[in-house]
């Protein structure tokens, strides 16, 4: 009995441990091509909770306004306390700000990081800067 008691303490603590990084970690798969070149269908995502507003460039995790439980990975565009306007890389291809507005800025709460599926991809994902998103994404929302 005695082995096992000593195995407590240290489960418990690994148990906290897991629990602490899935609040602040997550993963998600692109299913679609909105976010194309940057973002293909199947690639792999690390998302971390946000604990500030998000910044213009930025990837992020967001409902959907138009389907409940369902998510949105899209690029920041702008964002202030009235909303946040998001867009996809692919305008083309992206259903996002231009379509459903600005969303409350509480409702993102995950961004995105890294790029850890396809192996050949892995790697950061860094902001860019709302003005190549205007002239390479079609005009402002």
């Amino acid at each position: 009995m005695r082995p096992v008691r000593g195995l407590i303490g240290p489960l418990v603590a690994c148990l906290g441990v897991a629990v602490f990084v899935r609040r602040q970690l997550d993963v998600v798969e692109v299913r679609g091509q909105s976010m194309l070149p940057t973002l293909h269908p199947g690639d792999r995502l690390v998302a971390v909770r946000l604990h500030r507003p998000p910044r213009p460039g930025e990837i992020v995790i967001a409902p959907d306004p138009r389907q409940r439980g369902r998510e949105l990975v899209k690029r920041v565009l702008s964002a202030d306390a009235s909303g946040i306007s998001l867009r996809g890389d692919n305008p083309a291809g992206s259903t996002d700000a231009r379509a459903f507005g600005a969303i409350h800025p509480e409702l993102v709460a995950w961004r995105v990081v890294m790029r850890y599926w396809p192996p050949r991809r892995i790697g950061p994902l860094r902001r860019r800067s709302p003005v190549t998103l205007l002239a390479e994404g079609g005009e402002p929302v």
